[in-house]
């Protein structure tokens, strides 16, 4: 991944991210073609039912949220070449714009693997990772 995507990532964040009043903001972006596709946020919603993230995601102890992995999946299906991989860049943020853990969680990380996704980029506290 070239690393001017993932600070093109990160100035979208600081964009957009103001407009949250959310503890911690989560955005995700597909990267194809070496290309930001789209973006998506957590949202607080009712997951899809269709590809299994319910049956993958079942525990809902809090408010069920959709997460920002499956909402840009969502977003930028129709704009995806569906004969070449893509890759995910996860960023979480504070209310301060302050990195933190992004690490898709495990129902997303195997549901985007089934659906194409080559490579997951992620922020830890201080810069990006890759699972």
């Amino acid at each position: 991944m070239k690393k001017s995507l993932l600070i093109d990532a990160l100035k979208i964040v600081s964009a957009k991210f103001k407009n949250h009043t959310e503890k911690y903001i989560h955005f995700s972006f597909i990267v194809q073609e070496n290309k930001i596709i789209e973006y998506g946020v957590n949202r607080h919603t009712l997951p899809p039912k269709h590809w299994g993230y319910n049956k993958k995601c079942n525990d809902f102890t809090f408010v069920p949220k959709l997460h920002s992995e499956i909402d840009v999946y969502q977003r930028a299906k129709g704009l995806l070449n569906k004969n070449r991989h893509f890759n995910i860049i996860n960023v979480r943020v504070n209310k301060e714009g302050k990195l933190r853990i992004s690490k898709p969680c495990i129902c997303c990380y195997s549901l985007l693997k089934e659906l194409g996704c080559k490579e997951f980029y992620y922020t830890n506290n201080e810069t990006f990772e890759v699972c």
